[in-house]
């Protein structure tokens, strides 16, 4: 049976869920964010896994536990990694990847364009994160965008 719970901002069907574009700056949000454990009970570490994503993102604890800030730095930190030229060859729907690379920096000036292709254009027009369910093995949740 199914014993650990997400903290009820990382719920999308709770009525006070996080809704984040994760295609924008968390700079904003920072300070909002709960330092509350992200579950209950406190997970020490836990991976975030998204159908979008051919990548399980692992997030590390700031103190002895994931708290709902350390879930979404490490999740926003984890999506602003640079593509690779394999990892973009391999890419199921390279050409959407793409345009939806041209939609991010779209206004943005050189600079971001310059910085390429980063994992969050693999989320598509699915940026908004309401939040995380959980999977089979307890230390493993589904992004919910």
């Amino acid at each position: 049976p199914w014993t650990i719970k997400a903290h009820e901002l990382l719920r999308p069907t709770h009525p006070t869920h996080i809704n984040i574009d994760l295609s924008t700056s968390l700079h904003a949000y920072i300070p909002t964010l709960s330092d509350e454990p992200a579950t209950q009970p406190r997970l020490p570490t836990l991976t975030l896994v998204s159908k979008y994503l051919p990548w399980r993102l692992h997030v590390p604890p700031q103190g002895n536990y994931v708290t709902v800030r350390d879930l979404m730095a490490s999740l926003y930190t984890a999506l602003r990694v640079p593509v690779t030229h394999e990892e973009m060859k391999q890419a199921k729907g390279g050409r959407s990847v793409q345009q939806a690379f041209a939609r991010r920096i779209q206004g943005k000036g050189h600079e971001e364009a310059r910085k390429g292709v980063r994992r969050v254009d693999f989320l598509l027009t699915n940026s908004v994160f309401v939040g995380i369910t959980e999977t089979e093995d307890p230390k493993v949740w589904k992004i919910c965008l």
